[in-house]
């Protein structure tokens, strides 16, 4: 059960290698499964999963875009673990998985893409997601 944390085998965070936690967000469609690290407050976000948070195609096909710096990423992806790319979309730093495609986003860079002018977007899923982070991390203290 990839990144549930109840199965056998349970994502870890890139950054701080400990166990990520799984929170599901609703979303138009299928809800998604959000991956995050309880520890820096990063976010992992498989392929589609930023467009749905979003409500928007255009955050990850500004990312696929980007152009990549010539240096790899100290990351390796949670998911299947190849090297992550750093790219930078409106000055914000984002990990792309070279692999799954997958995103990484450190604490703060989710609002920060949700504020930017990549396309107007709907910000009461991103909000109420960072609240649900938010107010999920201040339980487990």
């Amino acid at each position: 059960m990839d990144g549930i944390g109840k199965g056998p085998w349970t994502m870890r965070c890139p950054v701080c290698d400990v166990d990520m936690v799984t929170e599901e967000v609703e979303v138009p469609g299928p809800n998604i499964m959000i991956d995050y690290c309880p520890t820096c407050r990063g976010i992992w976000l498989d392929e589609g999963e930023l467009n749905k948070l979003l409500h928007s195609r255009a955050p990850e096909r500004t990312i696929k875009k980007a152009k990549g710096l010539k240096q790899w990423g100290k990351e390796i992806c949670p998911r299947c673990k190849s090297p992550m790319q750093i790219k930078f979309v409106k000055d914000i730093e984002v990990d792309e998985c070279t692999g799954c495609r997958g995103i990484w986003l450190d604490r703060g860079e989710l609002k920060l893409l949700k504020d930017s002018d990549i396309e107007e977007l709907e910000d009461g899923r991103v909000s109420g997601f960072l609240r649900s982070l938010r107010d999920g991390i201040r339980k487990k203290l």
